[in-house]
Protein backbone atom coordinates (compact mmCIF):
# COMPACT_ATOMS: atom_id res chain seq x y z
CA UNK A 1 0.00 0.00 0.00
CA UNK A 2 1.18 3.67 -0.81
CA UNK A 3 -0.26 6.96 -0.13
CA UNK A 4 -0.61 9.89 -2.83
CA UNK A 5 -0.84 13.53 -2.16
CA UNK A 6 -2.82 15.41 -5.08
CA UNK A 7 -0.54 18.47 -6.22
CA UNK A 8 0.77 19.05 -9.31
CA UNK A 9 2.48 17.07 -9.72
CA UNK A 10 0.78 14.10 -7.50
CA UNK A 11 3.54 12.93 -5.01
CA UNK A 12 3.62 9.04 -3.75
CA UNK A 13 5.13 7.83 -0.56
CA UNK A 14 6.94 4.65 -0.48
CA UNK A 15 5.49 1.07 0.18
CA UNK A 16 4.36 1.51 3.49
CA UNK A 17 5.57 -1.33 5.58
CA UNK A 18 3.96 -3.99 6.92
CA UNK A 19 4.31 -3.33 11.34
CA UNK A 20 1.09 -0.78 12.24
CA UNK A 21 3.72 1.46 14.28
CA UNK A 22 5.99 2.04 11.51
CA UNK A 23 3.20 2.78 9.37
CA UNK A 24 1.73 5.70 11.32
CA UNK A 25 5.51 7.13 11.74
CA UNK A 26 5.27 7.40 7.81
CA UNK A 27 2.25 8.11 6.92
CA UNK A 28 1.92 10.85 9.61
CA UNK A 29 5.19 12.56 8.39
CA UNK A 30 3.94 12.07 4.71
CA UNK A 31 1.03 13.74 4.83
CA UNK A 32 2.27 16.82 6.71
CA UNK A 33 3.57 17.82 3.53
CA UNK A 34 0.16 17.59 2.07
CA UNK A 35 -0.22 20.94 -0.27
CA UNK A 36 -3.04 23.19 -0.48
CA UNK A 37 -3.62 24.18 -3.76
CA UNK A 38 -4.32 22.96 -6.64
CA UNK A 39 -6.04 19.91 -6.26
CA UNK A 40 -5.71 17.81 -9.71
CA UNK A 41 -7.94 15.02 -8.54
CA UNK A 42 -8.07 13.87 -12.09
CA UNK A 43 -4.39 13.62 -13.07
CA UNK A 44 -3.79 12.34 -10.16
CA UNK A 45 -5.96 8.79 -10.86
CA UNK A 46 -3.74 9.18 -13.89
CA UNK A 47 -0.61 9.14 -12.11
CA UNK A 48 -1.79 6.58 -9.80
CA UNK A 49 -3.07 3.95 -12.75
CA UNK A 50 0.82 4.29 -14.16
CA UNK A 51 2.49 3.74 -10.61
CA UNK A 52 0.06 0.45 -9.83
CA UNK A 53 0.53 -0.74 -14.07
CA UNK A 54 3.87 -3.02 -12.89
CA UNK A 55 1.91 -4.21 -9.92
CA UNK A 56 -0.67 -7.05 -10.38
CA UNK A 57 -4.02 -7.19 -9.67
CA UNK A 58 -6.33 -6.83 -7.76
CA UNK A 59 -5.29 -3.02 -7.86
CA UNK A 60 -7.38 -0.09 -6.31
CA UNK A 61 -7.25 3.18 -5.51
CA UNK A 62 -8.95 4.89 -2.26
CA UNK A 63 -9.77 8.71 -2.99
CA UNK A 64 -10.64 11.00 0.35
CA UNK A 65 -11.83 14.12 -1.35
CA UNK A 66 -14.42 17.08 -1.47
CA UNK A 67 -14.39 16.72 -5.09
CA UNK A 68 -13.10 20.21 -5.70
CA UNK A 69 -10.75 19.71 -8.91
CA UNK A 70 -8.69 22.13 -10.18
CA UNK A 71 -5.53 22.59 -12.30
CA UNK A 72 -5.87 19.31 -14.56
CA UNK A 73 -4.59 18.57 -17.03
CA UNK A 74 -7.20 15.49 -17.82
CA UNK A 75 -11.12 15.75 -17.20
CA UNK A 76 -13.22 13.42 -15.16
CA UNK A 77 -14.10 10.90 -18.24
CA UNK A 78 -10.22 10.62 -19.17
CA UNK A 79 -9.52 9.53 -15.80
CA UNK A 80 -12.41 7.45 -15.93
CA UNK A 81 -11.13 5.68 -18.80
CA UNK A 82 -7.50 5.46 -17.72
CA UNK A 83 -8.44 3.62 -14.50
CA UNK A 84 -10.81 1.19 -16.29
CA UNK A 85 -8.18 0.36 -18.67
CA UNK A 86 -5.78 -0.14 -15.69
CA UNK A 87 -8.22 -2.53 -13.87
CA UNK A 88 -8.16 0.05 -11.22
CA UNK A 89 -11.59 0.19 -9.00
CA UNK A 90 -11.92 4.20 -7.61
CA UNK A 91 -12.75 3.99 -4.08
CA UNK A 92 -13.74 7.49 -3.16
CA UNK A 93 -14.64 8.79 0.71
CA UNK A 94 -16.40 11.77 -0.36
CA UNK A 95 -15.97 14.79 1.92
CA UNK A 96 -17.96 16.98 -0.76
CA UNK A 97 -21.76 17.96 -1.14
CA UNK A 98 -23.61 20.99 -1.56
CA UNK A 99 -21.96 24.41 -2.56
CA UNK A 100 -23.31 27.71 -3.33
CA UNK A 101 -21.41 29.58 -5.86
CA UNK A 102 -21.71 33.24 -6.14
CA UNK A 103 -22.99 35.02 -9.24
CA UNK A 104 -21.94 38.27 -10.56
CA UNK A 105 -25.58 39.77 -10.02
CA UNK A 106 -27.70 37.25 -9.60
CA UNK A 107 -28.40 34.35 -7.42
CA UNK A 108 -25.95 31.85 -6.25
CA UNK A 109 -25.86 28.79 -8.09
CA UNK A 110 -26.08 25.21 -6.35
CA UNK A 111 -23.20 23.20 -7.00
CA UNK A 112 -22.22 19.02 -5.89
CA UNK A 113 -18.72 18.61 -5.99
CA UNK A 114 -19.39 15.02 -5.15
CA UNK A 115 -21.80 14.45 -7.93
CA UNK A 116 -17.96 14.08 -10.29
CA UNK A 117 -16.51 11.94 -7.58
CA UNK A 118 -19.84 9.25 -7.74
CA UNK A 119 -19.94 9.40 -11.32
CA UNK A 120 -15.73 8.26 -11.21
CA UNK A 121 -16.43 5.68 -8.28
CA UNK A 122 -19.48 3.97 -10.68
CA UNK A 123 -17.84 4.14 -13.95
CA UNK A 124 -14.50 2.46 -12.41
CA UNK A 125 -16.65 -0.30 -10.44
CA UNK A 126 -15.48 1.53 -7.47
CA UNK A 127 -17.50 2.07 -4.26
CA UNK A 128 -18.58 5.51 -3.08
CA UNK A 129 -19.24 6.62 0.38
CA UNK A 130 -20.33 9.79 1.74
CA UNK A 131 -18.30 10.72 4.56
CA UNK A 132 -20.63 10.50 7.04
CA UNK A 133 -21.03 7.02 5.82
CA UNK A 134 -17.36 6.24 6.06
CA UNK A 135 -16.98 7.29 9.77
CA UNK A 136 -19.95 4.65 10.69
CA UNK A 137 -18.90 1.86 8.23
CA UNK A 138 -15.68 1.46 8.17
CA UNK A 139 -13.31 0.27 11.52
CA UNK A 140 -10.10 1.07 12.46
Amino acid sequence: MRLALLGNPATFSRLLPPDRPAQNLLASAFLDRAPLEPSPIWDAIEASAKMLADISEPRALILISDGRATGNAIGLEDAARIAVAAGMPVNVVSEGGEWLIPQFGGAPDRARSDASLRRIAEATGGLFLEDGTARRTLKP
